[in-house]
């Protein structure tokens, strides 16, 4: 098994410029932590934005990498705290969230989006070869089916209570599971508008058709979603998720229960989990 570069110390309390990237906007802290924020521009032509927090001076160091739909500002001060123990963090929000431009379509663009903007870190002259990879939820899913691509920089994922396997939550025994994606869909559309959090989830997921739920938000009908959550096309994802198993060679850390552990789908690399089965 490869050495982790992530420090012990590091993992615990985590439980508890190129041509396609330009400058936004810099500012540094008291305790030379500096935040850069900037775009880069995807092969298709859609911007995506990210925040970089880093030590300064800015030396060789190995880079920490966040992709989420959730706005990038909920993790600053992870950025700024792994950045002051000597790493380069970069916080990205995906395709059609927060300040990124084009449009969220779940699961449909991470891999691709991902892997571009993993090529950009590989390309600075700061980076020192590694890269670590974090998150939870849909954050775990941007991570862990960039570890099924096994880039050679990716040298380790933490991943709490996610994975790639789609099937046991949108489609489990092929009927679409609305409990958890209209109150997710509430979750992350309530991200950007704070006045959908009056509404009441419970009752959000009583409403059928799922179309009368979208009219009690007063929000449109994402029609792109539901083009995305047809029976037809989730199939198609559920089984290139599939075509991953047993393909990361990434060391994985989960934390998750066994469900959670479950769809990692038997790695090919080490993998170290809490509460995993005996």
């Amino acid at each position: 098994m490869k050495k982790i570069f992530f420090r012990p110390t590091i993992i615990m309390i985590l439980i508890a410029a190129s041509t396609f990237a330009q400058p936004d906007s810099t500012s540094q802290d008291a305790n030379n932590i500096k935040r850069f924020r900037f775009k880069y521009t995807l092969s298709d032509g859609v911007d995506l934005i990210a925040d970089m927090y880093y030590p300064d001076p800015l030396k060789k160091h190995p880079a920490i990498f966040i992709r989420t739909p959730y706005n990038k500002k909920q993790h600053s001060s992870l950025g700024e705290f792994l950045a002051k123990h000597g790493y380069v963090v970069v916080i990205q929000d995906v395709r059609g969230t927060g300040q990124s431009k084009g449009s969220f379509i779940p699961f449909a663009n991470e891999i691709r989006n991902g892997m571009e903007m993993l090529g950009w870190i590989e390309g600075q002259d700061w980076f020192n070869g590694q890269i670590g990879m974090w998150g939870g939820s849909y954050l775990s899913y941007c991570a862990a089916v960039l570890a099924c691509q096994n880039p050679p920089s990716l040298k380790s994922v933490f991943s709490i209570s996610g994975g790639y396997n789609l099937e046991k939550s949108i489609l489990p025994g092929g009927a679409f599971h609305l409990m958890i994606n209209a109150a997710w869909f509430h979750f992350s559309k309530s991200q950007q508008d704070t006045s959908l959090k009056k509404i009441n989830v419970n009752d959000l997921m009583n409403t059928v058709p799922l179309e009368n739920a979208f009219e009690k938000m007063n929000a449109e009908l994402p029609s792109q979603w539901l083009i995305y959550f047809t029976v037809k096309n989730i199939e198609v994802s559920v089984k290139k998720c599939i075509e991953l198993r047993g393909k990361i060679l990434v060391p994985l850390k989960t934390i998750s229960g066994y469900g959670g552990y479950c769809v990692i789908q038997d790695p090919a690399g080490p993998v170290s989990a809490l509460f995993e089965p005996k």
